[in-house]
């Protein structure tokens, strides 16, 4: 990673992509930091080892990856970059049934078209260097987990996306890789309990996306269920046994140093299992453990009439 400039979206405090960013800090890269407001970075302007004069100090750079005017002034601001990293990103949790379409929307904005959008601005620069791309999906883009069936749903949209930009950009030598992330310690479900999505890119998106976080509205058809449904919304069942950040960072960014022939890097707990399930296993297999972590036998009791 030596004289490599990477950049990465979304690296709010207690965030996947502040990990990333030291994780690659510490393998020498030039790190650009970014996030829609300097709060949200300003702990990455302390080297975490500031003894070690081998490590280039975390550039930081304000990027709203949904605001296409925030997007052309920070890739103006560039003027050569090596690796891209998509990881900027939400979580809307709710049963489908009760889902609200605007807020959901919003969500595929975010999740989807924000990367789009961010690799188009930064693609003249990573077709020069012949970089690389890195899109940040989730295995929950191949796992049907209860409450979280639009966040899914934008994943598995970006996964999608992620494989055709990846024939796509063969002809200029750009290299495009997904990250397939499983139970990772961070604050993302926190974020969206404390209805502070600090994942998402302005207030407005935040107020938009996290008003009926981890809440289910009055009239919800799952009402008689209510602490179950929302219980499993707050993801505390997912991280329960998540991969610690750093650990997560270190594996990631050793890959993609290591592997420049992996298209998919599974990593973070579950990852694993999920990826042996999607080859070997028949359709399905997981649906067992699906219903676990969405507590869907306690539902299905209330929804029943049953104690």
């Amino acid at each position: 990673m030596r004289q490599k400039t990477v950049l990465i979206t979304g690296c709010s405090q207690g965030s996947l992509g502040s990990a990333l960013a030291l994780a690659f800090q510490a393998q020498g890269a030039q790190v650009i930091a970014t996030a829609r407001s300097q709060s949200k970075v300003s702990h990455l302007h302390q080297n975490p080892n500031p003894s070690s004069t081998s490590k280039l100090p975390i550039q930081t750079l304000l990027l709203d990856v949904c605001d296409q005017q925030s997007i052309r002034s920070c890739a103006e601001q560039i003027t050569s970059l090596d690796i891209l990293i998509n990881n900027a990103g939400g979580l809307y949790a709710m049963p489908l049934a009760d889902a609200d379409l605007e807020s959901s929307k919003r969500l595929f904005d975010l999740n989807v078209w924000s990367h789009l959008a961010v690799t188009q601005a930064f693609l003249p620069a990573l077709i020069r260097s012949k970089g690389l791309i890195v899109m940040q999906t989730s295995i929950s883009s191949v796992c049907p987990v209860p409450w979280n069936g639009i966040y899914n749903s934008s994943k598995a949209a970006l996964a999608m996306l992620t494989d055709t930009l990846r024939l796509e950009m063969e002809p200029f030598g750009v290299r495009v890789v997904e990250l397939k992330t499983g139970a990772v310690a961070s604050r993302f479900y926190e974020n969206q309990n404390q209805q502070s999505n600090a994942a998402a890119t302005s207030p407005e998106q935040a107020q938009a996306l996290a008003p009926t976080s981890a809440k289910l509205p009055a009239h919800s058809i799952y009402a008689k269920a209510k602490q179950a449904v929302e219980s499993a919304m707050t993801g505390t069942t997912v991280l329960k046994d998540a991969m610690p950040a750093d650990v997560w960072a270190r594996v990631v960014v050793k890959t993609l140093m290591e592997k420049p022939e992996e298209r998919r890097i599974w990593k973070g707990h579950n990852a694993f299992g999920v990826w042996v399930a999607g080859r070997f296993m028949p359709a399905g297999f997981l649906d067992g453990n699906m219903r676990k972590m969405g507590r869907l036998d306690e539902v299905q009791k209330f929804v029943k009439g049953g104690p």
